[in-house]
């Protein structure tokens, strides 16, 4: 039995020497761009859509973790959760990598309010009591929120 558990444990080492071993590989084979700031894909972006820094970073996230269609027109109304159908584990993992890569403050910020749980939740029931409907998380919310750094849910919902 001990055997087996140390060589279970072994096998396990050498995979993920193999996995880490491969993405440092592609890491050095891709492309790196001279500009500091990468350029979000072309898109269909509606008239008037702000063209600063902070919206082309904020729209190559988006094309990096969820994706961006080339079909639909993004607006500042489009929302992640409904337009772009990002939920569970991808909404928890984007919305960690946006306070990450703009220093935001979540303040009120609730996961469920917008997003489906990632996985069966047996305390959804208690958590996500009056919670309702979904509301829209919009890429215009988003965009405030990274502006002044701070997630005001009653602000930015005010938006729509």
């Amino acid at each position: 039995m001990l055997f087996l558990q140390s060589a279970i444990f072994f096998a396990l080492i050498l995979i993920g020497l193999a996995l880490f071993i491969s993405r440092n590989k592609l890491r050095q084979q891709g492309d790196h761009p001279s500009d500091p700031l990468p350029r979000a894909p072309t898109m269909n972006l509606a008239p008037n859509f702000p063209q600063d820094p902070v919206m082309q970073q904020l729209l190559q996230l988006l094309h990096e973790e969820i994706g961006l269609p080339k079909h639909k027109t993004i607006r500042l109304k489009t929302s992640l959760n409904f337009d772009l159908g990002c939920d569970g584990a991808d909404a928890r993992q984007f919305m960690e990598t946006l306070e990450q890569a703009f220093d935001l403050d979540l303040g009120d910020y609730d996961a469920y309010r917008y997003f489906n749980p990632p996985v069966f939740d047996v305390f959804l029931k208690h958590r996500a009591k009056g919670r309702g409907e979904k509301t829209p998380l919009t890429i215009g919310m988003l965009y405030l929120a990274i502006k002044t750094h701070s997630w005001d849910t009653q602000t930015l919902e005010n938006l729509s």
